[in-house]
């Protein structure tokens, strides 16, 4: 018996598509909304695993639509948390965060908050990233 070549590509290309579908299903962005109530210049991006098993996470800080940083990708252990800062030139205009996982969104938790510039960070405002 002999095999169909056109069938065995075919059948390897289903396996293939159907494994990257199944790797993508996996990995999540949580975004927080733009933070507009308080005011400040200190942006605080900050995200916890909430898993036992290691993930790699990137943060990304922006201002308005302007990327003021990034951190990763970097492993972020389980029941480990990771943040990112930056400060907006002036007054932030709706600053936000940005969280990619290679896991699901539902094993981790984060937010973004504004602040000034204080040791205490008195006016501290914060959202969830969902």
């Amino acid at each position: 018996m002999s095999l169909d070549r056109s069938l065995v590509r075919a059948l390897l290309a289903a396996v293939v598509a159907t494994t990257l579908l199944v790797l993508l299903a996996a990995a999540a962005t949580l975004g927080s909304p733009p933070v507009t109530a308080g005011g400040g210049a200190l942006v605080e991006c900050s995200i916890a695993n909430l898993t036992g098993s290691s993930a790699r996470v990137t943060i990304r800080v922006f201002d308005n639509d302007a990327e003021l940083t990034h951190a990763g990708p970097a492993p972020l252990g389980g029941h480990k948390s990771a943040s990112a800062t930056a400060f907006c030139s002036g007054i932030c205009n709706r600053p936000r965060c940005e969280f990619a996982t290679d896991k699901p969104a539902g094993g981790f938790r984060a937010s973004a908050c504004v602040a000034d510039h204080t040791s205490t960070n008195t006016g501290k405002v914060c959202l969830p990233a969902s």
